[in-house]
């Protein structure tokens, strides 16, 4: 049954004003913000350009700090119509338009006021245009209304600059010259802050202004002028983003797909003909940003932040703690829409709706990915650390085993003149092998750098043999066969132990820094550990085994398992007994002496 009813206004108590209002009774960054917004919005209606939108932020910080006053200022100015069509009504979302039809920074109409009735005892409007001034604002018991006598008043520029305390002398050029041009202001101020004593300052709230989402864009794109004292200058106000990391300076932009699903399989529209631009725009930071208030990605519709998201609670899935260093921005106009009803009233977040959970979804997916770069940038990056450490390390061992090997060998396989020899060429390939080859440990004469000194022709001369194997790290030494060529990047598949077909010849052998075994040892311990030098000296007793096994076989010719089992036993035995005398530091010290 349809019931005739005979509709009356709606009633409004003031207990329910101060129950809204709680949430601005001591948050003078984000009431300072509406107070911001509210002058921008002026301008759009006003149709100024961006670089004449000048907005004046006056936190006289006074002792005791209860009589401070609080005032912003810009040079639009308002009529009494519009404060009774728009600023006295509460909840009203056409309230910042009114009636222009532009898009604009305020949303229901409530915050300016309620940080007014709210975080001072005392607040007005001082607003001039058209030749007229009216000042309304709320009084001690939070009730709204004209200050006597100041109800749309004729009066002269001069004498309503007086009025609001605007010493047009002292204005920024900018300001100056705005005023020039629309011939009206409005102030804002309120009057002995709540919540401002002990270590609240004035100067901390301007900071905090800086990396507020919706401010901050604000002063990127206008002129915003502060200062904390009636008698010092006005200073531009500059929101400097994070100084990124080196390698991922330049901003990462990702295209919105043109729609996605939420969690009941709904399509969302992000792209179409009327906001075919959407995207998310990421940046890096050097240093991490957790804490800092700037770890966040604002959510940016038609003209301003509608909702920001610290990253954190985008619940990155794989590299939660490398997206403290990323930040960002996603543009999506078509999020601003109506009847996705994703706006709250502050624009602090979006409404946590399914359309909002999936959108979210996809940025932390973004994030994540992202983050997932920094941490191989990191990794390889320490790693590259780490084996420069691992280099020094490889070069002491590389001494030692110069030193050492000449000295097995003869043991091995007896001196010179005996019939042993060594050639020291890997598995054999090109090399002399019988009594004529000496060896000695010592550096070439050759002209090739790695050449033994093995010259290949005849005659009665007394042959050079190879000196003992060089040994290189993957990933970090230059490769001797093609100087210009990056290291040498061996994959996790190859041996821990590597020689290219090229490097056979030569003596080279490779340490795969690559293998997980590497890999872990050095994530676990470090490059400077006990466990890895360790490591580094088991290579080191496989390379000589290969040596010296290439070298029994073209020795001694067809072996047996029995034969390759001894040389084995003999070879560790004098190889570990050599290492404890000369290595021991090196092998067991935690830290080594510098």
């Amino acid at each position: 049954m349809d019931v005739k009813i005979n509709v009356e206004p709606t009633i409004i108590v003031d207990e329910l004003l101060d129950t809204l209002g709680r949430e601005w009774a001591s948050d003078h960054v984000k009431g300072q913000n509406e107070w911001w917004k509210n002058s921008i919005d002026q301008y759009i209606r006003d149709v100024v350009p961006d670089d004449r939108r000048v907005i004046l932020v006056e936190l006289v910080e006074t002792k005791p700090k209860k009589n401070s006053v609080f005032r912003v200022i810009d040079f639009g100015g308002t009529t009494k119509h519009e404060i009774d069509d728009a600023f006295k009504r509460w909840g009203d979302i056409k309230a910042a338009s009114r009636g222009t039809g532009k898009r604009t920074f305020g949303g229901h109409g409530n915050g300016g006021k309620f940080y007014m009735r709210s975080a001072f005892e005392t607040s007005r409007i001082i607003t001039y245009r058209d030749g007229r001034l009216s000042a309304f604002g709320f009084n001690k018991d939070k009730r709204y209304g004209f200050q006597d006598g100041y109800d749309e008043v004729d009066m002269a520029l001069a004498e309503a600059l007086d009025f609001a305390q605007i010493d047009i002398d002292g204005l920024p050029v900018s300001a100056h010259e705005q005023l020039g041009i629309s011939g009206g202001f409005t102030v804002v101020l309120g009057e002995k802050p709540n919540n401002f004593q002990r270590s609240a300052t004035a100067r901390k709230i301007l900071q905090k202004l800086t990396e507020h989402p919706q401010a901050r864009r604000i002063i990127a794109r206008h002129p915003v002028f502060a200062r904390t004292n009636r008698d010092s200058d006005w200073k531009r106000l500059h929101s400097l983003d994070p100084e990124p990391r080196p390698d991922f300076a330049e901003e990462i932009r990702v295209e919105l797909p043109q729609s996605l699903l939420d969690e009941n399989d709904n399509e969302i529209l992000l792209r179409d003909k009327e906001w075919p631009e959407a995207y998310l725009a990421l940046q890096t930071s050097k240093d991490s940003l957790r804490g800092t208030g700037l770890n966040r990605v604002d959510v940016i519709g038609e003209i301003g932040s509608i909702g920001s998201h610290d990253i954190p609670s985008l619940g990155l899935e794989k590299h939660p703690a490398h997206g403290d260093f990323i930040y960002g921005e996603l543009y999506c106009p078509k999020l601003e829409s109506e009847e996705y009803h994703l706006v709250d009233n502050d624009r602090e977040r979006l409404i946590n709706n399914e359309i909002a959970r999936a959108v979210l979804g996809w940025v932390s997916e973004q994030v994540d990915e992202l983050a997932g770069k920094l941490a191989d940038a990191d990794a390889k990056e320490r790693k590259a650390a780490d084996l420069s450490q691992s280099s020094a390390f490889n070069e002491l061992l590389n001494q030692w085993k110069n030193r050492f090997m000449p000295t097995l060998m003869a043991q091995l396989f007896g001196g010179p003149g005996e019939g042993g020899g060594f050639g020291g060429i890997g598995n054999g390939a090109g090399g002399a092998g019988g009594g004529d080859v000496i060896v000695d440990g010592e550096p070439n004469d050759s002209k090739h750098p790695l050449d033994g000194g093995v010259d290949g022709g005849g005659g009665d001369e007394t042959k050079r043999g190879r000196r003992s194997p060089t040994v290189l790290l993957s990933g970090h030494d230059p490769d001797p066969l093609d100087l210009m060529a990056p290291p040498l990047q061996l994959s996790t598949r190859q041996p821990a132990v590597y020689q290219r077909p090229k490097d056979v010849p030569e003596g080279i052998y490779w340490i795969n820094t690559s293998r997980p075994l590497a890999e872990r040892i050095l994530e676990r311990f470090g490059a400077e550990s006990a466990r890895w030098r360790a490591y580094l000296f088991e290579r080191y007793v496989e390379i000589i085994l290969k040596e010296s096994i290439h070298q029994l076989e073209k020795n001694e010719g067809g072996l047996t398992g029995d034969r390759i089992e001894s040389h084995i036993d003999s070879l560790y035995t004098q190889v570990h007994d050599q290492a404890f005398e000369d290595l021991e530091p090196f092998l067991f010290d935690e830290k080594l002496a510098e």
